[in-house]
């Protein structure tokens, strides 16, 4: 399919999705008219009944209240059905914009920036307008925390990011379910709190199976008060003595009340994300896969016969009877005929014991899945985008490599081409000519290639590699270290991941910029020969031509490419190909004169 068709696709979807809530909503105004007849009707029989015959007064109120109820539940499933439609309808609108180039509504990953990671912040890979933000679908915790560590942390194993490729293309075929899994997510947000909460719940120690005496209530209290209960109704035995039984009862949980109310207030904060989960366990362990991967994944999902989803419903089941203590009058009584709230947390607790491991393996594996729809939702919106191939024959070869951030239409491809290591491409070329961005586009493109994702290309062959960079060094006024500085220590730490022998990718943006012109060149010149040594190879990008003359002492491990500038009538003229060659014209002079400063 084209962009348009795609486009088109969504905007029938959205359509469908709001014709669905227009009914929706004539069905619910049905309902709630339905509601007041009902009250007026039960109420006009009650004092008619009242005159005529009493007796059947109960029977108009019994049946009045069970129509009454069965409204009020069909009024709920239209009211969960309108939120989940309401879901499906954002998404494709969101797609449509996406299409626009406008993806600014989706989270950006900001917050991932925060983690180390020797490419994440040069590439644009999280922060506003980003590439996650791009591709970011994920509406769970776990989801969008393993689509940031693939792209911090991308695979170096050609085998695992070919897993990824036949996952990410069977889901990209699959627009039904990654919607609706979409839209059961977005129905109950979280936040990282609420996750890290829930799993340090889950690591609990548990309180109530662990004493002894609640062990012993548990069995004895239940006996003895509906026995005495049972006993006075027959007359065996007084009322007082239940009665004594009953304060005794009541004073024995006061003490605990408080303990018990947080585990409550704990427990049913995290409920409707419990029930968020299992909503997208029994849709992901419903759905039948070829992909080896997916089937895997669904595997671990079973557990002594029962599925991830059948284990957590039990749990959300617990936690819906624990929520009966908010029932002043059936709480009181429920607890006093048989411990209600220590018997729930102990059936929690239970549970909880039984099911730990299984549990973070559960929550893990819906992550991945949430991760591989974002970039099955790419490989589908973005149809002329490739899946790289991995291979072992060259480091890199691409052709017609554009940018992943810019709409084809603006974006001018170009070809780059590594056999092997060392090997530096060192660019030269004016201000604004595309030297930074063609950097970013190489390694951001790698990136996602590593993830198992499609790229930005006609083709795409590559060797997983390290990923290093040196491009956005800044000076930091709260840690006293100057731009110079700042750039050594990334230095530092790219030529620390190269002694380690690893395999490494170099990516770096004017070499040195902090210090004057002669520290600049004798320390290019060390780095160059220094990075030659270790066996690195990658792209080099530079104002300064006396680096590029430098190369061609090193002639054999590096290659001098350029972006020119032409300035045509007083105008300033880029066409973005790479050539090969020095740079032989420079715009800094002519910008100043256009800004009005004296050259």
């Amino acid at each position: 399919m084209t962009k348009k068709e795609i486009k088109e696709v969504y905007s029938n979807r959205a359509e469908e999705y709001n014709n669905q809530l227009v009914k929706i909503s004539e069905k619910s105004n049905i309902i709630s008219a339905l509601r007041l007849v009902l009250f007026v009707l039960v109420s006009g029989l009650v004092i008619y009944f009242a005159t005529t015959n009493v007796n059947l007064i109960i029977y108009t109120l019994f049946l009045g209240l069970i129509l009454f109820v069965i409204l009020v539940k069909q009024h709920e499933k239209l009211h969960q059905k309108r939120k989940f439609v309401e879901s499906l309808k954002r998404i494709n609108r969101e797609e449509i914009n996406y299409l626009n180039n406008n993806w600014t509504g989706f989270e950006d990953g900001n917050r991932f920036l925060k983690k180390k990671s020797l490419h994440a912040r040069d590439l644009d890979l999280f922060g506003e307008n980003s590439l996650f933000q791009k591709i970011n679908r994920t509406v769970t915790i776990s989801g969008s925390g393993r689509l940031a560590h693939w792209f911090r942390y991308p695979k170096q194993h050609p085998e695992e990011i070919i897993s990824h490729q036949e996952a990410i293309s069977e889901l990209s075929t699959e627009l039904d379910f990654r919607q609706e899994f979409r839209a059961i997510g977005l129905l109950a947000t979280e936040d990282s709190s609420d996750y890290k909460r829930l799993v340090r719940w889950m690591k609990e120690k548990s309180w109530v199976n662990s004493t002894k005496h609640f062990k012993i209530a548990l069995k004895i209290i239940p006996i003895l008060n509906i026995g005495l209960t049972l006993a006075s109704i027959f007359h065996f035995t007084p009322w007082s003595l239940t009665g004594i039984s009953i304060l005794l009862t009541l004073a024995y949980l006061v003490p605990f009340q408080k303990k018990i109310t947080k585990s409550y207030i704990l427990l049913s904060k995290r409920a409707f994300i419990l029930m968020k989960y299992v909503d997208l366990l029994r849709l992901f362990e419903q759905k039948k896969f070829k992909c080896e991967t997916l089937n895997i994944l669904q595997n671990e999902m079973t557990e002594d016969g029962k599925t991830a989803f059948e284990h957590i419903s039990e749990l959300a089941h617990i936690l819906q009877k624990l929520d009966q203590r908010l029932n002043m009058i059936m709480g009181i009584i429920l607890n006093i005929y048989l411990l209600w709230d220590l018997r729930m947390l102990s059936k929690v607790e239970i549970w909880k014991e039984k099911n730990l491991t299984e549990m973070i393996i559960w929550f893990n594996n819906i992550g991945i899945v949430d991760a591989f729809c974002s970039l099955s939702n790419l490989r589908y919106n973005e149809p002329s985008w490739i899946f790289p191939e991995i291979s072992n024959e060259v480091l890199l070869d691409a052709q017609q490599l554009r940018h992943p951030l810019m709409a084809d239409e603006l974006c001018v491809p170009n070809d780059i081409k590594i056999e092997r290591n060392p090997h530096f491409k060192i660019i030269t070329g004016a201000n604004m000519a595309g030297k930074s961005t063609w950097l970013r586009t190489v390694g951001s493109n790698m990136v996602l290639a590593m993830s198992g994702s499609v790229v930005s290309a006609k083709s795409f062959k590559l060797t997983p590699a390290h990923i290093a960079t040196s491009l956005h060094t800044s000076d930091s006024l709260m840690k006293n270290e100057s731009y110079f500085y700042s750039e050594l220590l990334r230095l530092q730490e790219i030529i620390q991941l190269l002694q380690k022998g690893d395999l490494a990718f170099i990516l770096l943006d004017e070499i040195l910029k902090g210090t004057n012109s002669g520290d600049k060149e004798a320390g290019s010149i060390a780095l160059l020969k220094q990075l030659i040594d270790l066996k690195a190879y990658g792209l080099i990008a530079t104002h300064d031509l006396n680096l590029a003359k430098i190369s061609v002492l090193q002639k054999q491990f590096t290659e001098n490419l350029r972006f020119e500038a032409d300035i045509i009538d007083d105008k300033l003229y880029f066409d973005y190909k790479i050539k090969p060659g020095v740079a032989q014209n420079f715009n800094a002079t002519y910008l100043m004169r256009k800004m009005g400063i004296t050259v």
